[in-house]
């Protein structure tokens, strides 16, 4: 049976979704609501969720008891979801063990997708940040275009394309699975292949300086740094034109250097600097939010930095 589930995320930026053997399939909203559909054979089913300031947290499994406990079975009970995410939604983290996954029309900040077995397939997507990694199931990336990107596989295959040039920074790590990027034209290119027994294969023209590969021309190089086992890496061009969406451009300076951060952020930054959180966790939890490893560097040393002040000045009053 079929069970529909509506929740006001209007207020929320950032969100998580989990899963354990359940075939996802998400699209994006203009409307303010997260809408759930779910295929069940439980009349009682309903998911589990988690709401803390601008984040929002959902599991496909049931709802905690009265005793505060979770039925880690239930997640047996969802065949498969069909979820609607609003556009307001800037950061989504989506995991799932072993069902396949389809994103398909979001535009976002950051885009983290995490599977064990399943098959993970993006599709008219934008993300400023994308971070993708799977274990035995294939990345497939159509018409989706991002600023940076880091893919890991350990048996699965990559495929990404067609991806217009562009200054991109792209890290591949595979064991066995090959990773095959189609682009729009030949791109400025700045390559670093490490490997055991892959090669790479190109299209069209490159050149080979020690480890480095290089194309000519182009100060706007789009660097890849690819670690494989055995895996092989191919470029390619493509004679589509199809239309690819432009990337969200955060503007991490904006964002941090005039504190013009959300309500959890500062809260979390808060807690840290009080020394009720380790920086460990903290990471953590910044993490989650939908910072960028990077981001979350500068936001810690921006706040050692106005612990240092603050322990400065009440020296000089001392």
């Amino acid at each position: 049976m079929l069970k529909e589930f509506t929740y006001d995320l209007s207020e929320i930026k950032n969100l998580k979704i989990a899963a354990a053997s359940s075939d996802i399939n998400l699209m994006s909203t203009l409307e303010s609501n997260l809408k759930v559909t779910v295929e069940t054979d439980k009349e009682d089913y309903e998911p589990w969720i988690e709401r803390h300031g601008s984040f929002f947290e959902l599991k496909l499994s049931k709802k905690r008891t009265q005793w505060g406990f979770l039925n880690l079975f239930d997640n047996e009970d969802v065949e498969s979801a069909k979820i609607f995410v609003p556009s307001n939604i800037t950061s989504l983290h989506i995991a799932d063990a072993s069902g396949d996954l389809e994103i398909n029309d979001l535009d976002l900040e950051y885009l983290k997708v995490s599977s064990a077995s399943g098959d993970i397939k993006i599709e008219n997507t934008a993300s400023g940040q994308l971070d993708v990694n799977v274990v035995s199931g294939d990345i497939i990336l159509k018409a989706t275009n991002f600023n940076d990107g880091a893919f890991k596989s350990v048996s699965g295959d990559i495929s990404v394309g067609v991806l217009p040039p562009d200054k991109r920074n792209i890290k591949i790590s595979t064991v066995s699975g090959d990773a095959v990027f189609t682009y729009s034209d030949v791109p400025s290119l700045s390559l670093y292949f490490s490997s055991v027994s892959g090669e790479v294969s190109s299209r069209f023209p490159i050149n080979k300086d020690g480890k480095r590969y290089y194309t000519e021309g182009g100060t706007q190089a789009e660097k890849i740094h690819v670690s494989s086992v055995s895996g092989d890496l191919v470029l390619k061009v493509s004679n589509s034109r199809t239309a690819v969406k432009e990337p969200v451009k955060r503007e991490k300076e904006t964002i941090i250097d005039d504190k013009e951060l959300d309500e959890e952020t500062e809260k979390t930054l808060r807690l840290f600097e009080e020394g009720k959180l380790t920086e460990e966790y903290t990471r953590q939890i910044l993490e989650l939010i939908g910072y960028t490893k990077e981001e979350i560097d500068r936001l810690l040393s921006l706040e050692n930095i106005n612990n240092t002040e603050k322990e400065s000045k009440g020296g000089e009053q001392a």
